[in-house]
């Protein structure tokens, strides 16, 4: 985390970058698109803007990876605009916390940190 002179968190810039320049990540963790999700995610951003970036990094080949926000950049690609805002990182971002216990043996992935901390699985 970079903080300014007064101790402040620096936010990183974010840019505006073409989604024809955005490449998917080799090792997606999402499998599936809920097209009804999708929808809404669509109309919420239709509604309201995109409220969190996506997070992508630079390619050899002067392109951008995607590592944060596949849905975001489908419902963005859905309305028709050419331009998506992003945080351009240099790195992976950190792996997602997760408070669950877990056994030394089998720790949490990021999917099932999301599935147990997810409002729809807490009932």
């Amino acid at each position: 985390m970079t903080t300014t002179a007064d101790g402040l968190v620096a936010l990183p810039d974010v840019a505006l970058i073409p989604l024809a320049e955005i490449e998917p990540a080799g090792g997606r963790p999402r499998r599936r698109v809920y097209e009804q999700e999708l929808a809404a995610l669509t109309a919420s951003i239709q509604e309201f803007g995109l409220l969190q970036p996506i997070v992508v990094r630079r390619t050899a080949r002067q392109r951008y990876e995607l590592l944060a926000g596949e849905r975001r950049l489908l419902a963005f690609r859905n309305l028709g605009h050419g331009r998506i805002p992003a945080i351009i990182t240099a790195g992976l971002p950190a792996p997602p916390a997760c408070p669950t216990r877990s056994s030394a043996s089998s720790p949490p992935t990021a999917g099932t940190c999301r599935a147990r901390c997810s409002p729809r699985s807490r009932g």
